[in-house]
């Protein structure tokens, strides 16, 4: 890594992980373990050291998938997974989340 971003404190000072317990916001991470831009270590990471903070953090991860989550039913199960999180994150009551009909649907 360091051949692409150095070495020095500036690591230190601008990792998410190790300022978790600065994070204010829940977090939510989703991640393939065949990712080969960014290891799935690294958002075990995150949500561990979340977790640690006390921090409202969820990991939702593909043993199959890579960095794109190139396959319908994971991005389906992502949607979801986004909706509860931000329902719950957000306190919204089910009906505030209810389905609508698409814009001219009937």
């Amino acid at each position: 890594m360091s051949a692409y971003i150095g070495e020095g404190p500036h690591l230190h000072a601008g990792s998410p992980a190790e300022h978790a317990n600065q994070i204010a916001a829940p977090v939510l991470l989703f991640h393939g373990a065949y990712d080969r831009n960014v290891s799935i270590e690294e958002s075990k990471r995150m949500a561990s050291r979340l977790t640690a903070a006390g921090k409202p953090c969820k990991l939702v991860t593909w043993d199959d998938l890579d960095h794109q989550l190139e396959d319908s039913s994971a991005r389906a199960q992502l949607l979801r997974a986004s909706s509860d999180f931000l329902t719950q994150a957000l306190g919204l009551t089910a009906a505030a989340t209810a389905k609508t009909e698409p814009a001219g649907g009937q």
